[in-house]
Formats: structure tokens, sequence, C-alpha cells
């Protein structure tokens, strides 16, 4: 049997989450390590595609206003191209492949995955990504994928003038207020 996080097929079914899986959203509630890494086991998302669970805020933004620009999904690639080559130098060998980050993006960006699942594997990436014990790279990995979302967030032209405004469609402002948050970096919001 394949693993779930290493299908070849792009378009495979993602699953909905439960309610006892939406669960693990409640604020303030931490997940030990494996406790996220079971969850995401569980919803597809193992081996060389934890490494990429970085990337779940941008397809968020990408997402946000209900469809998939390609000017985004280049950014989210961008994104994803740098993170693996500093996740493999700093590795010092190759922990995940350029590959495996196509599969990853192929997965989230051909077509729109349940907002909820979007927004339950957001809820993980702190538990998952900012484990570092030095604060600095965390806060660094976190400033990096916000803005990657701020620019995704303005690559498109906005539907109506008021909009046009901010460069930010409302839909996309409130995800983006949400990723802030999630990413616990509520500082940054009050600057």
């Amino acid at each position: 049997m394949r693993s779930p996080g290493r299908s070849s097929t792009p378009n495979r079914e993602v699953p909905i989450p439960s309610e006892e899986t939406l669960a693990v959203q409640q604020p303030h509630r931490t997940l030990s390590f494996n406790e996220a890494a079971a969850e995401l086991r569980r919803l597809g998302i193992a081996g060389p595609h934890l490494y990429l669970l970085d990337a779940i805020p941008l397809l968020e933004m990408m997402w946000a206003d209900g469809r998939a620009e390609q000017v985004e999904s280049d950014l989210v690639a961008s994104f994803l191209r740098d993170h693996v080559d500093r996740l493999n130098q700093l590795a010092g060998a190759e922990v995940i492949s350029h590959r495996d980050a196509s599969e990853f993006l192929r997965r989230f960006a051909t077509r729109r995955p349940e907002p909820e699942l979007l927004e339950l594997l957001g809820a993980l990436v702190p538990e998952i990504s900012f484990r570092s014990s030095d604060p600095q790279a965390n806060r660094a990995r976190r400033q990096a994928i916000l803005d990657f979302c701020l620019q995704i967030g303005a690559a498109c032209t906005p539907l109506s003038s008021a909009e046009a405004r901010s460069h930010f469609e409302s839909a996309e402002r409130e995800c983006f207020w949400r990723i802030v948050r999630e990413l616990e970096l509520d500082d940054i919001a009050g600057s």
C-alpha cells in the first residue's frame, strides 16, 4: 500500500476533517510534535511532506477569494523551492526533494481543498514548524511566511475599486489576519 503523503495522483480527494479533528483548532491548545504529526498523517501528510507545512498559510491565501491565479501558484512554488533549498542546506543532505514539493503543491493547488481542511492544517503549522530552540529562527520563518502571504494577497487585481485601494479583497484580508493570529504574531498586528 502506498504511503498517503507520497500519492502520485495529484487530484487525490482530500478528506474532510471530522468534528473531533476540528477540535484541535481550539485556541490555546498545544499539541506535542508527535500528536500533530499523527494528525497530519491521518490527513495524508507524512514523510517529507511534513517539512512543507510552512506553505499551508500561503495556500490559504491563494484560495481565500475562492480562486487560484497562476501568479499566486507561482509565488507558492517559489516559496517551496527556497524552503526546500534552505532545509537541505541546514541538514547538510537532501532530506526533501523539489519533486516532493511539486507533488505537495499539486495536491493543494490543482483543485480547491475544503477551507476547513486548510484552516486545520494552518493551525498545525506552529506545532510542527516552529519548534526550534532558537526564537530568532522561529520568528524569521514566521516572517517569511507572512511576507509571501502579503505578496500572494497583492498579486491579483481586486474585483472592485474600493478593494483596489488596499490591493486585497476582503476575503484575503480576513484570511491574512487569521494567519497572523494562528502563527502567534499578534505583536505585528499592533505595529
